[in-house]
């Protein structure tokens, strides 16, 4: 099959990693796949380097015409069988392009549980007649979707993000390596947070959880990965707090399993997410879990990890304070129940397997 991947852009974030990983999955699969980012720049790649990535320079709404009638000449020189399209903006596009390119089969993926803007509830809502199928991350969004009124009850399908656990998964050397770079060394215990620095992954809500942690443990370092508009704020937050020492914002970085494999815990602190790829990630990376109750992080974790209240920095200390206090035996039961509830349920593999399903089966 020829299959055209189109995302609303590839920064460093769990979408994007998605799209990704599956182009690299169906084209060892034996299909045709192409990229088509609407950003200028694309932040991660494929391991295929032979995957092709087009940036189409759709940043912003002055080069909305542009973009979109490159969009347009691409998928007519490509030609493909399916267009899968993931996140909003690259949703609504595809949906438009339709009226206008011939697309077999088309498939929108939203990766979140909540839209607020009423703007893009109305989009979605009439214009979902142009998709062929409406999918979303997790069995608690397409519920969320369906209480919003974007999409009628019985009409968004979940299919999970699937994690590549060929390429994530504790690397005790690369941990190592990374902790030496950082000059951190024992007995110094890790904290990572991955996310882009916005609002919705309330990384203000893990900094005062760490100015707990650090009442009760002050040998901890956290590191924060990503970028984005609160850096600055953050850094401010990490100083009212007195632990600027013991914080380090790391901005992008593309070796995340080496960091997984370094930290003795990861923290997710959002209020809201669709299924969030990184939990995935950190669990085949053998890092304990501390994450807040949103989107599908229940599905994804399990009894593998710890699971705290959003928006409650205490209760995400005292998580965090647990699961740093684990026996080394004990913590050790779960990071291997994790790896082994991720690769028999969300492998890279049997998603791809079942995107190929959902794709045929439109035909």
């Amino acid at each position: 099959m020829k299959i055209a991947l189109v995302i609303s852009g590839l920064r460093i974030g769990g979408a994007e990693q998605v799209v990704v990983s599956l182009a690299d999955a169906l084209v060892q699969m034996g299909h045709s796949v192409i990229i088509i980012c609407f950003q200028s720049q694309a932040y991660i790649r494929p391991f295929n380097f032979e995957i092709p990535v087009i940036c189409i320079g759709l940043d912003s709404h002055v080069n909305i015409m542009s973009g979109l009638y490159r969009l347009r000449s691409e998928l007519k020189q490509f030609q493909p069988d399916v267009v899968h399209s993931h996140m909003f903006h690259a949703n609504i596009a595809c949906r438009l392009i339709r009226l206008v390119v011939a697309i077999p089969r088309l498939i929108n993926t939203a990766h979140n549980n909540l839209e607020t803007s009423p703007l893009r509830v109305l989009s979605y809502r009439y214009s979902n007649y142009l998709a062929d199928l409406f999918t979303n991350v997790s069995d608690q969004s397409v519920i969320q979707y369906e209480r919003l009124g974007i999409v009628k009850k019985g009409k968004m399908l979940c299919v999970h993000n699937g994690i590549a656990c060929d390429r994530f998964y504790y690397d005790k050397n690369a941990g190592q390596q990374v902790l030496k770079s950082l000059g951190i060394y024992a007995p110094t215990k890790v904290v990572i947070g991955i996310g882009n620095l916005r609002k919705e992954k309330d990384f203000h809500s893990l900094l005062d959880a760490m100015k707990i942690v650090h009442e009760n443990h002050n040998d901890v370092m956290l590191l924060l990965v990503g970028e984005g508009a609160l850096m600055e704020s953050l850094k401010d937050a990490a100083m009212i707090n007195n632990i600027s020492e013991s914080v380090r914002f790391l901005g992008q970085r593309t070796d995340i399993r080496a960091l997984l494999s370094a930290a003795n815990v990861f923290a997710l602190s959002s209020y809201t997410e669709g299924f969030p790829m990184v939990v995935g990630e950190a669990m085949a990376s053998e890092c304990f879990v501390v994450a807040t109750d949103c989107g599908g992080v229940r599905e994804f974790l399990g009894d593998t990890g710890i699971i705290v209240s959003v928006k409650d920095p205490e209760g995400l200390a005292k998580g965090l304070l647990s699961a740093l206090s684990l026996p080394d035996k004990e913590a050790e039961v779960y990071k291997q129940a994790a790896r082994i509830r991720i690769r028999e349920r969300y492998s890279l593999k049997a998603i791809a397997q079942q995107w190929l399903q959902l794709y045929t089966d439109l035909t």
